[in-house]
């Protein structure tokens, strides 16, 4: 079955005769004959009823021609489609976010805004901790991850920057070491309590940066590693000690625990960080995106860095 037979068999069936179709397409009417039929015979199964005056679809020949002219249209999507895949205007952006970031109100609405803006491109969101996100991204597993430009920075990433957020102590509510309930904590405040740091493969450097902040306030923290961020919490539920984080984190959001700011620990900037030889079209289409929406609600009070930069 080639486009030569499809063609006849088209125009035959559109104008009910061969001599017209012959007309239509400027070929002999001979030819458009003879090409109908060599695709009934390829087929199997006679496409019309020849009469003196009209040629007609026989029942098999009108399921043939609303089958063609599917395809038809389908594949004309398909070449848009194609086409549209080329430029980044369909697909998939994988994007990697840290387990203790999940659900935050800053980069979600940016993504559920591209999303509705670009329902032809889907975002996916995968968890995962710093070593492996790294890897992911080396591997091309991932086209972006939204987390610390210190810790994914190299000389084929760039980022751009959403949020910059309060660091600061996580406590159980209530915790013994807040009764106070003064309007600013020092790092000093808690010399007393246990600080619990994760694995450099899943928090790289937080211990060490723990460690010299605390002595630069002048004591030697009790600093015990944990398995995981879920261990974490349950140690704080247990008010067993407190971890260092930032504002964005999502625990700092949940009525069980209490975040502290403390000065000290300064602030950490948030930024979307991407490969530059990262291959996904959609990227550009994205990133334009981003820089676009960052800067119509930079002014925004609802926008999400609005509320953790006082800069802006």
């Amino acid at each position: 079955m080639d486009n030569k037979k499809i063609e006849c068999f088209l125009a035959v069936a559109e104008t009910q005769s061969f001599s017209r179709a012959a007309d239509k397409l400027y070929k002999n009417q001979s030819v458009v004959s003879k090409q109908v039929a060599a695709l009934e015979k390829e087929l199997g199964v006679q496409l019309f009823t020849r009469g003196s005056r009209v040629v007609t679809l026989t029942p098999a020949g009108r399921v043939f021609e609303n089958g063609i002219r599917k395809i038809g249209e389908n594949f004309s999507v398909l070449l848009m489609d194609t086409a549209d895949a080329q430029r980044g205007y369909s697909g998939e952006i994988k994007i990697g976010l840290h387990p203790g970031h999940l659900y935050t109100n800053n980069i979600m609405p940016i993504l559920r805004a591209f999303e509705r803006d670009h329902p032809e491109i889907c975002i996916s969101l995968i968890s995962a901790y710093s070593a492996d996100i790294s890897q992911r991204i080396d591997e091309g597993q991932l086209d972006a991850v939204f987390w610390r430009w210190e810790e994914y920075s190299g000389p084929f990433r760039d980022s751009l920057g959403i949020v910059r957020a309060e660091n600061g102590l996580l406590f159980s509510r209530g915790h013994p070491a807040l009764a106070e309930e003064k309007q600013h904590y020092e790092l000093i405040d808690f010399r007393n309590e246990t600080f619990f740091v994760m694995p450099d493969s899943l928090a790289p450097g937080l211990g060490r940066r723990l460690l010299r902040m605390c002595i630069e306030s002048g004591f030697q923290p009790k600093i015990e590693e944990v398995s995981n961020h879920e261990a974490c919490l349950l140690m704080i539920a247990m008010q067993r000690g407190t971890i260092a984080m930032n504002s964005m984190g999502f625990p700092a959001h949940i009525d069980a625990f209490q975040f502290v700011h403390i000065p000290q620990l300064g602030f950490s900037e948030m930024s979307l960080i991407w490969d530059t030889r990262d291959k996904n079209p959609c990227m550009n289409l994205f990133l334009e995106y981003v820089r676009a929406y960052r800067e119509t609600h930079r002014t925004d009070s609802a926008a999400p860095w609005r509320a953790a930069d006082p800069e802006t």
